[in-house]
């Protein structure tokens, strides 16, 4: 919407509204986010944007900043009913640079990922979860039925090839996949025998799998908790800063090195991981790999790291 005042200055200012809460009516009214450029005598040319955000059915918080020749400054505002309480923050008193521009941008993100993530979780507390989270949950079981079915089917039609790499690297003294496993968190839905396709990417001895997501590969699906369930994990467990890449690897890797003492947090945010037993040159050889790590055996490196040596394969296999 064009606004102005005759003589002093005009602007443009475009508002759009925030999604509706989560949860059953409660009276809480959507915010919105809104930018604005405006010129005008006293202050020059500006631009500014605002995200306002209900707290409850009378309360609401607003962030914003503001860039122009009058410096860089961050505003945060709390109103209930006909008070109103405002903080400004001055980050540059003249000027503009992208480095301040920046930092007040930052400032204003994190502020309002904290006051969404603890509106959301008092609306949950007060007015239960959404409605469609028991319907979510079954599609979901669905799904990963589904994956799991069409894993199988892959799997039946690898056997053919994966049995002759199998009885090539028996003759050889090569690579032969004696078990394999794909888990994340217990449950029959959260493992997956994956013997036959961990034989089937062998190539004369040996065995390359990059880091990443192993379930969409062939003979594989995705095992475990869902991706949503691990951002809500996340969200839980970083305050609502888990959108930030750097807040969600240092958090990820604290898990991985912490014994966490909420068993669900911790099963929920668990990589899934590739566990092998595998016979080569004589010996046998397990070792525990999770996606994000690479998968690499040969005869010149035959332990994975991590891994163990089990014994001599005529011991261990008689």
């Amino acid at each position: 919407s064009l606004g102005g005042s005759a003589g002093l200055g005009c602007g443009l200012r475009l508002s759009r509204p925030l999604p509706a809460p989560d949860g059953p009516g409660d009276g809480t009214p959507p915010g919105h986010v809104s930018t604005s450029v405006r010129a005008d005598a006293a202050s020059g040319p500006h631009a500014s944007f605002r995200i306002s955000r209900p707290l409850s059915p009378f309360a609401s918080a607003t962030v914003g900043a503001r860039f122009g020749g009058g410096g860089v400054k961050c505003l945060f505002g709390v109103r209930r009913g006909d008070v109103s309480f405002r903080l400004p923050l001055e980050i540059m008193a003249v000027g503009v640079n992208p480095t301040a521009m920046l930092l007040a941008c930052a400032l204003c993100t994190v502020v309002d990922d904290i006051l969404a993530d603890w509106s959301g979780r008092r609306r949950r507390l007060l007015y239960g979860p959404r409605k469609e989270g028991a319907e979510e949950e079954r599609d979901h079981g669905e799904k990963g039925r589904e994956r799991r079915t069409e894993a199988l089917a892959q799997q039946k039609r690898m056997e053919r090839i994966a049995l002759s790499k199998r009885t090539k690297e028996e003759q050889s003294n090569g690579l032969v996949i004696i078990s394999a496993t794909y888990s994340a968190g217990t449950g029959d839905h959260s493992i997956l025998d994956v013997t036959v396709p961990a034989q089937f990417w062998t190539n004369e001895g040996s065995l390359w799998m990059p880091p990443g997501r192993r379930g969409g590969l062939l003979g594989f699906c995705d095992v475990g908790t869902n991706e949503r369930r691990q951002r809500s994990a996340e969200r839980t467990a970083t305050l609502g800063l888990f959108r930030f890449h750097w807040v969600r690897t240092a958090f990820r890797q604290w898990q991985a090195t912490t014994a966490s003492t909420d068993d669900e947090v911790s099963a929920m945010v668990e990589a899934p991981v590739l566990h092998v037993r595998y016979r080569l040159g004589g010996k046998v050889y397990e070792a525990s790999v999770r996606d994000d790590e690479a998968v690499y055996i040969s005869p010149s490196s035959p332990v994975l790291a991590g891994g163990t040596v089990v014994g001599d394969a005529n011991v261990v296999l008689a």
